[in-house]
């Protein structure tokens, strides 16, 4: 697991949770089905007109810029994968106006037991989570695991941002308070429980 606060000059608490799923809890539940790529728009050519962050210049934290795919935009901030040289994969955010960015990263094998989660938050600036998930979880099934209140696009304070195979959930601190655990059905027939937090 890494955690990084890659903008010093910002007061960010940026939290990386890899362990969703408690270590003591691993089973088969939480074994991945999927075959290719784990993040498939990591192989896609670099887009000039989706730059990379501003906190990855050259190689920040072991990020290098010409890795970096942007993911999507919600109305709380813009996100991105990447490969790290040390950790393998990296899911990277930017909150709308402000200053405050950070990356969480974890292996391959990792993400694609668990999925990838990102918390962002700072002194005068919202919360904001983002959690990535392996590619055999469609936004079907996430929507299904949802409780109704929660339903994306309808001012619930969540949103579901669709990618090359990968969905990325995004709640703003109010909608991430009143979930706490969801358990997300995988292509394969197993469940994947996600503990926010």
């Amino acid at each position: 697991m890494t955690i990084k606060a890659p903008r010093p000059t910002a007061l960010v608490s940026a939290i990386a949770a890899l362990a969703l799923v408690s270590a003591c809890s691993e089973t088969s539940d939480s074994t991945p089905t999927a075959s290719g790529p784990a993040i498939p728009i990591l192989e896609e050519p670099l887009n000039a007109t989706d730059p990379a962050p501003e906190f990855v210049a050259g190689e920040s934290q072991g990020i290098t810029a010409d890795t970096v795919r942007f993911i999507g935009e919600s109305a709380f901030a813009r996100y991105w994968a990447a490969a790290e040289e040390e950790s393998g994969l990296c899911l990277l955010a930017e909150v709308s106006n402000s200053e405050l960015g950070g990356a969480s990263c974890s292996s391959e094998e990792v993400f694609r037991q668990r999925g990838l989660a990102l918390h962002l938050g700072g002194q005068d600036v919202a919360s904001v989570q983002a959690y990535l998930f392996p590619t055999d979880i469609t936004s079907d099934a996430v929507i299904q695991a949802l409780p109704a209140e929660l339903e994306p696009g309808s001012g619930s304070g969540l949103e579901l941002i669709e990618k090359e195979g990968n969905v990325l959930l995004v709640l703003d601190a109010e909608a991430a308070n009143s979930l706490d655990e969801l358990e997300v059905q995988r292509e394969g027939g197993q469940t994947l429980p996600v503990n926010l937090f």
